[in-house]
């Protein structure tokens, strides 16, 4: 009976535990004003508006080894580039 009552027991503290102090799949923060919500599992991010909370907007990625486009070289003589003549031409 005692050992019965001692499993009651610990299950009673097991429930308890998972149900107010485990935490929640969610971290909640705020950037500046605005309330934020992580998932801690897939790392989406999502935004409390007033339509409720919605998904984070895909982020532009940045590469530092993309290429850049390339500027017009001035020619060796001094002169500004063809592509300035272009510009002033179609004036």
């Amino acid at each position: 009976m005692r050992k019965h009552l001692s499993r009651i027991l610990w299950a009673c503290i097991l429930v308890a535990f998972l149900d107010w102090v485990y935490p929640t799949p969610y971290i909640y923060d705020h950037i500046g004003l605005n309330p934020v919500r992580t998932n801690r599992i897939t790392g989406s991010m999502e935004f409390l508006t007033l339509q409720g909370w919605q998904p984070q907007l895909p982020i532009m990625i940045f590469d530092p080894n993309a290429s850049a486009p390339e500027k017009p070289q001035p020619r060796g003589d001094g002169a500004p580039p063809a592509a300035f003549h272009d510009k002033l031409a179609s004036r």
